[in-house]
């Protein structure tokens, strides 16, 4: 098993470990994968696994969603003109 297979078991363990898993819903990014090679395509592929093994309840959004600034943030974060 590889390092990041490792880390990614203890942060599912610890999630569930906080989080009820039979009453949590998890929320995940549907990731495009297509472009992605390698290493990195495994890692994620891993991640949704565990997670899906460990909690019943997983949800994919878009990843538009997840990645719109939030106007409240940005706004606060803009220098005075």
């Amino acid at each position: 098993m590889t390092n990041a297979s490792v880390a990614a078991q203890a942060a599912v363990a610890h999630l569930a470990r906080t989080y009820d898993p039979a009453s949590t819903v998890v929320v995940m990014e549907d990731l495009d994968l297509s472009g992605v090679r390698g290493r990195r395509r495994f890692a994620l592929r891993r991640v949704q696994r565990i997670v899906e093994k460990r909690f019943p309840h997983v949800e994919y959004i878009e990843p538009a969603y997840t990645s719109q600034v939030c106007l409240r943030h940005h706004a606060a974060t803009q220098p005075p003109m």
